[in-house]
């Protein structure tokens, strides 16, 4: 149970994130609240200088962090979903250790919206990703998403699974998310337990489809965060993973939220999935990864083997059109 002298718990994964913590913790410090809040940290066993680092901060704001030491490393999913459990806010925000949020009155902002808006589970807003050079290299969600489906809110799961199949990402970062503590008196604690720990990778679309389960998710047209796509070797991130894990990942979220809403958009969580995994075979193709094709081409059922078949079937032909257009109106142009 959340206590009431805090409002919100913010949740941070880290591991080997020794060059970033610092930024990202200060992102958290800097915030213009008029509320008690926590700052919650899984420190998962890392080999660099991060645990000496966060000691640093315990030590110069005490009573502010509520820092798990691991003995042992436990991997981000089983470590972000402890850490969840152990909130004492009436909301959660999550950061992770290689990630920094850009504006002070981001959560101020946030939870003033969430207070006396019983229809809404969580806020969203835009971050910007950046590369190693701290580069800005696009944002989550595009401006042009946002324009095309006026976005305001998501409704429900059904529309959350519309926007990934047009957007094929995540289409909300998961920095961005301050929704209620849903963690801290749940009879379904076992089931989400497994929708948020069962694949390897910190994944956004599940924590995104469970907040769906109790509400709607406000979309706030701001930017208001830094998320880091570095490929690092021995990083956690879900962008340091090679193509083949990272469709592993992709395809097995889905069906454990699947699992998790009892099949009910089973159809549409399966048009999803066949989306990423013709993304993936051009990739493979492109990358001349002939031996990983075959695990594309696997389906539960033979309806879903058939279904998929037509769909890349019907996929290959709109690229081929789409690329033969290309080059007939470059031809026409040089004439």
């Amino acid at each position: 149970m959340y206590k009431d002298d805090i409002i919100i718990s913010v949740v941070m994964v880290t591991y080997n994130h020794e060059e970033y913590l610092k930024q990202a913790i200060e992102s958290i410090l800097m915030q213009q609240v008029n509320f008690n809040y926590e700052i919650v940290i899984g420190e998962d066993c890392s080999p660099d200088n991060s645990r000496r680092i966060l000691r640093e901060f315990e030590n110069r704001y005490p009573g502010k962090f509520n820092i798990v030491y691991r003995n042992k490393n436990i991997g981000p999913t089983k470590n972000l979903y402890d850490l969840f459990t152990k909130c004492n806010g009436k909301y959660v925000a999550i950061l992770e250790g290689d990630d920094y949020w850009t504006d002070f009155n981001k959560l101020k902002m946030q939870v003033d919206f969430m207070e006396g808006q019983s229809e809404y589970s969580g806020t969203c807003h835009i971050v910007s990703i950046i590369d190693k050079y701290n580069e800005v290299v696009g944002n989550i969600p595009t401006r042009e998403f946002i324009n095309r489906n006026r976005l305001s809110e998501i409704e429900n799961i059904d529309r959350y699974i519309e926007y990934i199949y047009e957007e094929t990402g995540q289409g909300i970062h998961v920095q961005s998310l301050v929704f209620k503590n849903i963690f801290s008196s749940n009879d379904d604690s076992e089931k989400i337990k497994k929708l948020l720990t069962t694949t390897n990778y910190v994944s956004d679309i599940q924590t995104i489809a469970l907040i769906l389960r109790y509400g709607k998710i406000k979309f706030i047209d701001k930017n208001m965060g830094r998320y880091r796509r570095i490929i690092k070797e021995g990083n956690t991130s879900y962008s340091s993973q090679g193509a083949m894990t990272s469709y592993l990942e992709t395809i097995n979220s889905w069906k454990l939220i699947d699992e998790y809403y009892e099949l009910k958009f089973h159809g549409e969580i399966n048009n999803v999935i066949f989306k990423y995994k013709a993304i993936y075979i051009f990739k493979l193709l492109r990358n001349k990864d002939f031996k990983n094709i075959k695990f594309i081409f696997e389906c539960d059922t033979i309806e879903d083997k058939i279904k998929f078949f037509v769909y890349i079937s019907s996929f290959i032909i709109k690229k081929i059109q789409k690329k033969l257009k290309i080059k007939l109106k470059e031809s026409w142009l040089s004439k």
